[in-house]
């Protein structure tokens, strides 16, 4: 079952928004996990050692300390990318439903940003996010590339089930 873990820079409306939509869904808010002031890399190995999707709106940071945690050879769960300014509604539906109908192997070592206007899709099934949009930047041949700069080590982009 897929389990998430919430970046302290995340709304908190958000973890309790799935909560209170699924009470089933297990998602750590960033206090309750003590995240604050907790730096990128150590809240990656949290995320790891726990087995949890870190939720996070922190594009500036998060995907360079991602792909250096995939570069020194550990691997994750994965890191879900929300943008501050996305319809909250969106942004649980979308979480919910990866956590109703997706495995945790299939976010394994990927980083994904969750953008407006899209159907997602999981396995063979797609999904209508009431216009929210998935990206996935595959880090997984990225270990082998020898270049640290984080935009080398996205050696895949994909746009999944554009409309």
């Amino acid at each position: 079952m897929v389990r998430f873990l919430a970046d302290a820079s995340l709304r908190h409306a958000i973890v309790s928004g799935c909560l209170r939509r699924e009470p089933a869904i297990d998602f750590l808010s960033a206090h309750l996990a003590k995240l604050e002031a907790i730096p990128d890399p150590d809240v990656l190995a949290i995320a790891a050692e726990q087995g949890r999707i870190l939720v996070t709106h922190d594009f500036r940071t998060m995907p360079r300390h991602f792909g250096e945690f995939l570069e020194a050879g550990r691997s994750s769960p994965g890191v879900f990318l929300v943008k501050p300014r996305t319809p909250l509604a969106q942004v649980i539906e979308a979480l919910v439903l990866v956590w109703a109908a997706s495995e945790p192997e299939e976010w394994k070592n990927r980083l994904l940003e969750l953008v407006q206007d899209c159907v997602l899709q999981i396995g063979e099934r797609k999904h209508a996010l009431g216009g929210l949009f998935v990206r996935i930047f595959d880090f997984g041949i990225a270990r082998r590339s020898p270049s640290p700069v984080v935009d080398s080590l996205i050696t895949r982009t994909s746009w999944v089930s554009h409309r």
